[in-house]
């Protein structure tokens, strides 16, 4: 299950925490730390996992991955973040989220130094935005190992069938 810290201000980790305490099922659980602009340092990343943790109820999350690059704060001290959450058993895999072909490239080399690998990249992807394949990115996380994770396969419902010429989504 894929969720994020931001997601209802953490209502939706927390309902998922309350899900996995009813199920006998095992459950894969990714999240994201969100680069709050008064989130300067690697330890912030530590931080927001430990508070994943608590509202999640477990011990460690399969996939923690950075939600956005920071427009202000340096790639590498966000993944430097990443490694501490790995090296500390919090996180099993680590990844990122929207990053470009070279924004990904400079997280992975930052883990690389730790020897930790870059488990995935998460972005929009599907029928109507192939951005993917046009950038090379996808292209570049298979060269690299990475999994890119697509979100909005559906594109937010467009392409279900649920609107048509009649029933025109909102907007």
């Amino acid at each position: 299950v894929d969720t994020a810290e931001v997601y209802g201000s953490g209502r939706s980790e927390h309902l998922l925490g309350n899900f996995i305490k009813n199920t006998t099922q095992p459950v894969i659980v990714a999240t994201k730390f969100f680069p709050i602009p008064y989130r300067f340092t690697k330890k912030s990343v530590v931080r927001a996992l430990r508070g994943s943790l608590v509202r999640l109820g477990l011990e460690h999350v399969d996939l923690y991955q950075l939600h956005w690059p920071s427009p202000v704060v340096p790639i590498e001290t966000y993944v430097e973040g990443l490694a501490l959450v790995f090296q500390a058993g919090l996180a099993r895999n680590v990844g990122v989220s929207n990053y470009n072909i070279e924004q990904m490239q400079r997280a992975s080399r930052c883990l690389a130094k730790h020897t930790i690998p870059l488990a995935s990249n998460q972005v929009e992807y599907h029928l109507l935005d192939r951005t993917a394949e046009r950038s090379g990115l996808l292209d570049r996380c298979k060269q690299m190992g990475v999994r890119l994770i697509a979100y909005s396969p559906l594109a937010m419902g467009l392409l279900t069938g649920k609107y048509t010429a009649d029933n025109p989504p909102v907007g």
